[in-house]
Formats: structure tokens, C-alpha cells, sequence
């Protein structure tokens, strides 16, 4: 729970300064197609998480700062959550700076380096991330049927 304070804690900030918006919006102009949006959000990811150390708070920056281009190009938003989760939570024990990078560090014994190699899944995982990314595979898109859901359940949202 304390975590989650100290995030919003944190990020409110940015949020009233529009901070964010005045940072990414010359990146979301460029973003025209659907490759090139997902292969940005893993990209934006993985920085943000090297940046701020803090896979919670990446989340929530990149969420918010790529939600509406995936609205507008029609992407559904489990690509991006899937996205910020092959980024972010997969590659963040590879960063030693990180919580979970410390923990595998200290844990093992070694340098993180000294485990890069036996980590198959995250190393293998990213680039699927990135093949789907510009093939067009499993990047799914919205329909009206779940447009229409969504502005249903904002408008029953008090």
C-alpha cells in the first residue's frame, strides 16, 4: 500500500505540471503506425525503468503517456500493457540499480552480468516483443462492441 502512496506521491507533480505530455509529445507526433508505436512503448519502457528505477512507477508513466496514441491508432490496450510488462518486469532484473536487479545480485551472490546469460526468458522474450512488434503479431485491436463498453462503464462510474 505504502508503495503505491509514494508513487502517487511522487507523480502528481509531473501530473499537474503536464510534465509527461510536454516531454512525449514530440515523440507521439512521429508515431504513425502501429509498429513503430509498440516498438516505442518497449523502448520508452525499458529507459523510464533505468531511469527511475522503479517498475511501479514506469508503469504508470508509460500507461498514461501511451494510452490515448494506442486509442487513436486503434490498438487495443492489452498490447500495451503487454508491452510495459515484456519492458519493464522482464528486463528490470538485468538492471543492477533496480530493486529486483539488487535482489538477484545480492541473492546469486554475483554480478548481474555473471547471470546475464541464463536469463533466456527475458533476453528471448524481449525480442518477440519487438518481432510482434513489426510483424503484426498478437497486436490486437479494439472493436465497437468493447468501445462501446468502455464509454458504458465511464458513464457508470460515479
Amino acid at each position: 500500500m505504502y508503495k503505491y502512496h509514494t508513487i502517487f506521491t511522487n507523480n502528481w507533480p509531473l501530473d499537474i505540471l503536464n510534465a509527461i505530455e510536454r516531454c512525449i509529445s514530440p515523440l507521439m507526433k512521429n508515431l504513425k503506425r502501429t509498429s513503430t508505436t509498440v516498438a516505442s512503448t518497449l523502448a520508452t519502457t525499458f529507459l523510464t525503468n533505468v531511469t527511475t528505477s522503479n517498475q511501479y512507477a514506469t508503469s504508470f508513466i508509460v500507461a498514461e503517456s501511451f494510452k490515448s496514441k494506442y486509442d487513436s491508432l486503434k490498438i487495443n490496450r492489452k498490447v500495451l500493457s503487454r508491452s510495459i510488462e515484456d519492458a519493464g518486469t522482464m528486463m528490470e532484473n538485468l538492471v543492477p540499480w533496480t530493486p529486483s536487479g539488487i535482489f538477484m545480485a545480492s541473492t546469486l551472490g554475483v554480478a548481474t552480468a555473471d547471470y546475464l546469460p541464463y536469463q533466456v526468458l527475458s533476453l528471448t522474450n524481449i525480442l518477440v516483443a519487438f518481432l510482434f512488434a513489426f510483424t503484426g503479431i498478437a497486436i490486437f485491436r479494439t472493436n465497437h462492441v468493447e468501445e462501446n463498453l468502455d464509454a458504458k462503464n465511464e458513464a457508470d462510474t460515479p
